[in-house]
């Protein structure tokens, strides 16, 4: 496992795309059955509710800061800002198409 990912660090940042790519269509989902904009409030209340149902996910989230601290082979640090760029930009059209608001790059990072 270890020659394939480069690190542990990087495997757990691996399995935090996956739970990331199965969250985002979910939260898409329902976020769309509120028909219409929505405004700042109930997207984070949404966001909030969903996240709270993914406790992986979201314990991985709060250790990405420290994961990317240490040392992972390059082939490993480009596949991690990759999907980081990949999931970014999934999250920004999502909430973009929920607020009805062009979110501005800055807002999106």
């Amino acid at each position: 496992m270890l020659r394939y990912f480069g690190s542990r660090e990087a495997l757990l940042l691996d399995l935090m795309d996956v739970e990331y790519r199965a969250w985002t269509p979910h939260l898409e989902t329902t976020l769309r059955e509120h028909r219409g904009p929505l405004d700042v409030d109930q997207v984070a209340a949404i966001v909030a509710g969903e996240l709270a149902e993914r406790p992986i996910l979201t314990r991985l989230i709060a250790a990405s800061v420290e994961l990317l601290q240490y040392p992972m082979p390059q082939a490993a640090c480009e596949r991690c800002r990759e999907q980081g760029r990949h999931d970014q930009a999934e999250l920004a059209r999502i909430l973009t198409a929920a607020l009805g608001v062009e979110l501005r790059a800055r807002d999106q990072a």
